[in-house]
């Protein structure tokens, strides 16, 4: 009996040591196309910025929407799909400890980023953008309020100390890749998408960054923030915190920066409860007080629908305009 207790542990031990193997250095044939933009962002990190000095932190509507290639200083875009101000702030944070030289940063973040992070641990964590003393900075400093903070806003709660230090664990067993949180990616996946995240990257790379999601020639389709129908924004305490950090950062380090809020399309734009736009350019009115030194686009505006090409991301034609308008913004600057 005790023989097949060791037998049946030794078997089991070594199915996880597998299954951890397979999980770790097969993310490319399992992962969605984040893979791509993850690996992008950590070769800029690790090559000392590609010998770029200008760069775009953000979330996708920010990758789908500014095309490096239409503006004449040099910049990379590396905006990041679902990602909010608390990634933004590490990458920045890991680049500055790399002593990356940065003049210019523009970042962009959707309204509804800083009401929820639901790629938490679906991107940042299981693709390793963030390590284990980032886990602990997000629950123990910048999550004030212990919060469910990935949950959609509607779904969001107060964690107690228990629960907040599970939601500790569970971050740290991803970033060591126990099996168990990949299953569904491996399951869906079947390990078929290694050429689809390959076309991702060598696009990445071809448009520094940029990438186009949204390929409909219009959208009225409304967005995240006016389907949720919510009346106030009122940004989490983590986002908002992160973002706080992120323009410490860039202060203390004589960062030029600039923050553009992508636009609406309009038929999102026209849902939006007057309360929203009000609470929300008040709460970058504040910011605007706190770094005058910054230059803050940040008021919600929109495109026609036939600049979209899916309710949240602009298409070719718009992601053209708005790329062009940031170019045309910088001069004025420098």
């Amino acid at each position: 009996m005790k023989k097949f207790i060791l037998n049946t542990l030794l078997i089991v031990f070594l199915g996880y040591v597998f299954a951890t193997l397979i999980v770790v250095i097969f993310p490319s044939r399992y992962m969605d196309p984040t893979f791509s933009a993850v690996k992008f962002i950590k070769e800029v990190k690790d090559e000392n910025g590609k010998g770029y000095k200008n760069f775009i932190i953000g979330d996708s509507r920010a990758e789908a929407g500014i095309k490096p290639n239409l503006i004449e200083s040099k910049f990379l875009n590396l905006s990041l799909g679902g990602s909010t101000s608390i990634e933004g702030y590490f990458i920045l944070k890991d680049m500055l400890d790399k002593n990356i030289k940065i003049d210019t940063l523009i970042v962009s973040y959707g309204a509804i980023h800083f009401m929820a992070s639901e790629h938490f641990f679906a991107h940042s964590l299981k693709l390793s953008l963030l390590n284990f003393n980032d886990v602990n900075k997000v629950f123990n400093e910048l999550n004030e309020d212990r919060l469910t903070f990935w949950k959609p806003v509607e779904e969001q709660e107060n964690m107690s100390y228990l629960e907040n230090k599970l939601a500790i664990i569970k971050s740290y067993l991803i970033l060591l890749k126990w099996p168990l949180y990949f299953q569904t990616e491996i399951t869906n996946s079947k390990f078929l998408r290694g050429n689809r995240n390959d076309v991702f990257y060598n696009d990445i790379i071809e448009n520094k960054g940029y990438h186009l999601y949204g390929k409909g020639k219009e959208s009225s389709e409304l967005n995240e923030e006016a389907q949720k129908g919510v009346l106030n924004f009122v940004p989490n305490k983590v986002a908002s915190n992160s973002l706080i950090k992120l323009l410490d950062l860039a202060k203390k380090n004589n960062i030029y920066l600039i923050y553009k809020n992508a636009p609406f399309n309009e038929s999102s734009y026209v849902n939006i409860t007057k309360e929203f736009n009000e609470s929300y350019n008040e709460y970058f009115a504040a910011l605007k007080l706190r770094y005058p030194n910054f230059k803050f686009d940040s008021d919600l505006c929109f495109y026609k629908d036939e600049y979209f090409g899916d309710k949240s991301h602009l298409n070719d034609r718009g992601s053209s305009k708005f790329s062009l308008e940031i170019n045309k913004s910088l001069k004025t600057i420098f």
